[in-house]
């Protein structure tokens, strides 16, 4: 009476939530947003997580961008901007493109930004058109040449 044909799923799931009381463990590629609020230990690829303060990830972390409110002990390679929060803590070998450490927010372990991910703001980066600043010369105590 009721026959319908299954219809195939064709949907790409850009976001991907952890919720607080879930434990997760293996291999978790997502495409856009990770967000861990419950506990995590794996490996993840993905291109922004966040972790809640609730939330933990221990293993190998590949992000663009990671926001951690909570704890993260593993080995992280973030190839863009890393945010610790005031509650974020993060233990083990970190390297990042960009870094911002709230007051209050923790890291313990090697923490490095990376020769090849270093960001240099524009506004300190050489413009061809800037003139070449005057040199500064001490004086020679032994002369009575003033500064120049």
């Amino acid at each position: 009476m009721f026959k319908r044909k299954p219809q195939p799923v064709s949907q790409t799931i850009n976001h991907c939530t952890i919720n607080q009381g879930t434990k997760v463990t293996g291999n978790l590629d997502c495409q856009n947003t990770l967000f861990v609020a419950g506990e995590f230990d794996g490996q993840i690829n993905t291109k922004q997580l966040e972790v809640a303060q609730s939330g933990i990830v221990k293993g190998v972390v590949n992000a663009e961008s990671v926001v951690v409110a909570g704890i993260v002990d593993a080995t992280l390679i973030c190839s863009g901007r890393l945010k610790i929060t005031s509650t974020g803590r993060v233990k083990g070998d970190v390297e990042y493109g960009s870094l911002e450490v709230s007051l209050g927010g923790t890291s313990n372990g090697s923490i490095e930004q990376t020769e090849a991910l270093r960001i240099v703001p524009s506004a300190l980066k050489p413009s061809a058109s800037s003139a070449t600043p005057e040199k500064v010369v001490p004086p020679n105590p032994d002369s009575a040449t003033p500064w120049r």
